[in-house]
């Protein structure tokens, strides 16, 4: 039956050839037996039958052109020449030579469908009837269109394989998937092979997938016979949620094509295609309204914008609605009736639409509603109003503004896809708790900004989310002071390995802007939460020895910070005694600038215990007692 929500916002290695990349021979498909095709109410979005021309249509497909072995060690050249693609008698045809061509031995084509019918979730079916012979390798596969996750590249952003042939094998044709988690460069891809048909070279057949939210379906003449399930939302195994465009292609040889030679004597190939088919499950879209706010809009900074959401969904359901801008959450609603509020917008321009997804994954949204805030568009908080604190920066929502005021990345590019696609800082999707995403590859001299709001003055502990494989190192500065000093993180085991690292900052009451800034390549951050551990210890006269307050947090584990108050620019020493007056620490500070600051220790490597700090000047010894508890 169909649910309704009502949404009220008042917010203040490579690229490959294609395919089965690296197959080892041990490794093994499973074989379904035969299902009948799930009904489906597919709407046709394109189709191609080759009837018209000569040639493949350049406002439909495009041709790749190179002889690189394309990822696969192939050693075909594909070309755009009549000899290698072509009508005729109604069909495209692939046709595959033996021809000395710029270096390679073999000629041949690949075509693809990219920029032109790219399409996220359908049904592709392609009827068509396969070369044959030893050392041939067709394919019919989906491949991403841009970098959206990890490394930007194969197989992070995943691999849709619909038929794949290979001449050795000629009774037989695959459907394969693969992703990170599992991919033909490991012999971990998910895939599955037809019972053995002797006519895939001499007849023509249909080869078809069904490509949903949360699974993956391969098909011949209308016989399911592979299954690919949504395991989790990890880009690692579900990449699957972007555009992807069709690829039609024969290599020759290769890792998979070649493992038994090639024979020459079979050449010249053809691979004909009668027709190529998109459909679209339009009537499993939710349907989503944004009113209330008009393109356009101008507001004044402190001003509440008012927006409704209309949603549905017939069957199953709605799963949830939100209010977006640009990539960042404002709201969600997952049940009806919702209402939010996001005060105190901030100066600034922003882009507000609404999402509503089912309980199956389908997605819909609305169309861009752009408007301005006070003077516009200058540097603004990403959710249009500062992050509060305590609470969680995302380290993805770095303010508005653009390079050189919001950030600063060395590279032009938003090289680890994600989101915010138009900006430079690298952002990709984490595998940390939470979901969503983090900065990756955050290198010495990058840096985010971000505007924040501090509640009441203190001590807080931020919790700092970092993952590496070779270790990193960042600093976190407030309003231009640094909090805490470089801190260089360990490795943690992996890019996506996550661990915290807890550090202790001084806040003042108002707005601030947070710089995280990058001092040795290779660290990943995912996000930044702060918790008020309590009053500066400066604040209480009891707890001042003349000028240095007591250590925290205590008990402490690796880290304490002492508070200092200085009168003018001098050098401080720390150090770390033991219980029977040792020394096991020191450090020397100079150039302490005038005021309030706090002083770093490190205790890492000591067992349970009490320890005595002690902080001093040219004419001072202060000294505090520290309890060290680990679990």
């Amino acid at each position: 039956m169909s649910q309704v929500l009502s949404f009220f916002l008042s917010p203040s290695r490579r690229i490959v050839g294609h395919g089965a990349v690296a197959f080892a021979a041990a490794v093994l498909f499973s074989v379904l037996p035969n299902a009948p095709v799930l009904a489906q109410n597919w709407q046709l979005v394109f189709e191609d039958t080759f009837d018209s021309g000569s040639s493949p249509d350049a406002a439909d497909w495009n041709f790749d052109i190179g002889g690189n072995g394309w990822g696969n060690n192939e050693e075909q050249y594909y070309t755009d020449r009549s000899e290698n693609a072509r009508l005729e008698g109604g069909n495209l045809v692939i046709e595959t030579l033996k021809e000395d061509f710029s270096g390679s031995a073999y000629t041949s084509a690949r075509l693809t469908t990219r920029g032109k019918h790219d399409i996220t979730y359908g049904r592709v079916e392609v009827r068509a009837k396969l070369p044959a012979g030893r050392g041939t390798w067709p394919a019919i596969w989906l491949l991403y269109t841009e970098n959206k996750y990890g490394n930007g590249s194969w197989p992070d952003n995943g691999e849709i394989d619909i038929m794949e042939h290979v001449g050795f094998d000629q009774g037989r044709v695959h459907a394969t998937i693969h992703t990170d988690s599992y991919n033909g460069g490991d012999g971990t891809q998910r895939g599955a092979s037809t019972v053995p048909s002797p006519d895939v070279s001499t007849a023509f057949h249909v080869y078809a997938v069904e490509w949903e939210p949360n699974q993956i379906r391969a098909y011949v003449d209308d016989v399911l016979y592979f299954t690919y399930d949504r395991e989790s939302d990890d880009w690692r195994e579900w990449p699957f949620d972007q555009e992807f465009h069709l690829i039609l292609n024969t290599a020759v040889g290769g890792d998979w094509g070649g493992q038994q030679g090639i024979d020459d004597s079979i050449f010249p190939q053809r691979f004909e295609i009668d027709y190529v088919r998109i459909l679209e499950e339009t009537d499993q879209l939710p349907t989503v309204t944004l009113d209330g706010v008009e393109d356009g809009a101008m507001f004044s900074a402190g001003d509440s914008i008012a927006a409704a959401i209309e949603a549905a969904d017939a069957d199953p359901g709605l799963a949830y609605v939100e209010l977006l801008q640009g990539d960042g959450v404002l709201a969600r609603s997952q049940a009806a009736p919702f209402d939010a509020v996001v005060r105190n917008v901030a100066d600034g321009c922003y882009s507000l639409r609404a999402r509503a997804v089912d309980e199956a994954g389908w997605v819909n949204t609305t169309d861009t509603v752009s408007v301005s805030v006070g003077s516009g568009c200058g540097r603004s908080p990403y959710l249009m109003a500062p992050t509060p604190i305590p609470g969680i920066v995302e380290a993805e929502y770095f303010d508005l503004g653009g390079s050189g005021v919001a950030y600063l990345d060395l590279e032009a590019a938003n090289t680890g896809g994600g989101i915010r696609r138009d900006e430079g800082v690298d952002i990709e999707g984490t595998s940390d708790d939470g979901g969503g995403y983090n900065l990756t590859n955050v290198s010495r001299r990058d840096w985010t900004e971000y505007t924040v709001d501090v509640a009441l003055a203190g001590i807080y502990d931020v919790n700092i989310r970092v993952a590496s494989e070779s270790g990193g190192s960042f600093e976190l500065f407030v309003d231009g002071v640094t909090a805490f000093g470089q801190l260089d993180v360990l490795p943690t085991g992996g890019d996506q390995a996550w661990a915290s690292v807890i550090r202790p900052v001084e806040l003042s009451a108002g707005q601030h802007i947070l710089r995280l800034r990058g001092r040795v390549a290779g660290l990943n951050i995912n996000r930044m939460e702060f918790t008020y551990s309590g009053p500066t210890s400066l604040d209480s006269p009891d707890d001042i020895g003349s000028w240095v307050g007591k250590p925290f947090p205590n008990p402490a584990t690796g880290f304490a910070a002492v508070p200092v108050r200085l009168d003018a620019v001098q050098d401080v020493v720390v150090s770390v005694f033991d219980a029977r007056g040792r020394l096991l620490r020191r450090k020397d500070y100079t150039n302490i600038a005038t005021g309030s600051t706090q002083v770093n220790v490190d205790l890492a490597g000591l067992a349970n215990g009490v320890y005595l700090i002690s902080v001093e000047n040219s004419s001072t010894r202060t000294t505090h007692p520290i309890t060290i508890l680990r679990k």
